[in-house]
């Protein structure tokens, strides 16, 4: 008997669960979501130095949005990496939030990826953001006009 009361005693209190509080959403409204660009395309990049553009979130609905995951994917996933979304992005109805995406090449090839966002929007849960990087045109590349004089008269 006395084990069975030690075992009850320990039962007792603070099992270690707990609830986050700012998981819990109180406002039953749909948040909504707009982003913009639609893709992010990065042209005439140098091999070597990191380019940035920014991509902005926007709570289009009546309860936060909350953006849990954005990372990047694919085949040249490396040549691609996102700041300011290292935690959950909580935006409130009507405010927008900006993160930023960097492309780097290694080499004078082109590079495409996609970041994979996923939020509390019911019918965007999880969707793609197409990236492309372009390195700049290469000394001696592509057509140089040998023959051509421009001249365009009779």
């Amino acid at each position: 008997m006395p084990a069975l009361l030690a075992v009850l005693l320990a039962c007792q209190g603070d099992t270690g669960f707990s609830t986050n509080q700012q998981d819990v959403q109180t406002d039953l409204g749909d948040p909504g979501l707009s982003y913009s660009p639609q893709e992010l395309s990065f042209t005439d990049l140098e091999v070597g130095p990191s380019y940035s553009k920014p991509l902005s979130f926007k709570a289009t609905g009546e309860a936060d949005l909350v953006i849990y995951l954005v990372s990047v994917t694919g085949d040249s996933s490396m040549a691609f990496s996102v700041y300011g979304a290292e935690e959950d992005l909580r935006i409130a109805p009507g405010d927008s939030a900006e993160i930023t995406v960097l492309a780097t090449l290694s080499q004078a090839a082109p590079a495409t990826a996609e970041l994979l966002v996923q939020s509390n929007v019911s019918d965007m849960l999880e969707f793609t953001i197409p990236l492309s990087a372009r390195p700049a045109e290469q000394p001696g590349g592509g057509d140089t006009g040998a023959g051509d004089t421009g001249d365009t008269g009779p």
